[in-house]
This record gives structure tokens, C-alpha cells and sequence, in this order.
């Protein structure tokens, strides 16, 4: 089972990933005509799987899934952020 430090880390990265709207990633009026629409439902997925994530038992899954778990929403967190 997941410790319980693992399930803080997935529940704050899920939180810092969905903290901000789709539509804010996609497109900024600052940003003149660029914007990221292709991006559209590749966020809309990952912020699916993460509002599962927030109802799902994490703490029921093992201890690698769970670092699985963490590394894959640090990677598209970093993903986002950049």
C-alpha cells in the first residue's frame, strides 16, 4: 500500500496540475495569435484522469505504482508549467 507521504505527494501534484483551466493553457489574449488548441484534448485527458484520481483509493495501490504515479504527474506538471 501506498505510504501516506505518496498519497499527499499524488494529491498536491493533482491539485497544482488542475489549478488552472484548460482554456487559460490554451489560449492568452497577450499572446496575440498563438495559442495551443492541438494541446486541447490531450489537457482534457489528463485532467479527466486527475479528477479520478482525486475519488480513487490511492492508498490501496502499491508502492511502485504509486512512484509511478508521482513521476508521471511531476512530468506533466513540468510539461504544463513550461
Amino acid at each position: 500500500m501506498a505510504s501516506t507521504d505518496k498519497v499527499t505527494k499524488i494529491q498536491e501534484l493533482i491539485n497544482t496540475i488542475t489549478e488552472k483551466p484548460i482554456e487559460s493553457l490554451i489560449s492568452n489574449p497577450n499572446w496575440g495569435s498563438i495559442n495551443f488548441q492541438a494541446a486541447n484534448s490531450d489537457l482534457e485527458l489528463l485532467f479527466n484522469l486527475c479528477k479520478l484520481l482525486k475519488i480513487l483509493p490511492v492508498d490501496i495501490v502499491p508502492e511502485p505504482v504509486a512512484d509511478t504515479f508521482v513521476s508521471s504527474l511531476n512530468q506533466a506538471m513540468t510539461t504544463i508549467s513550461s
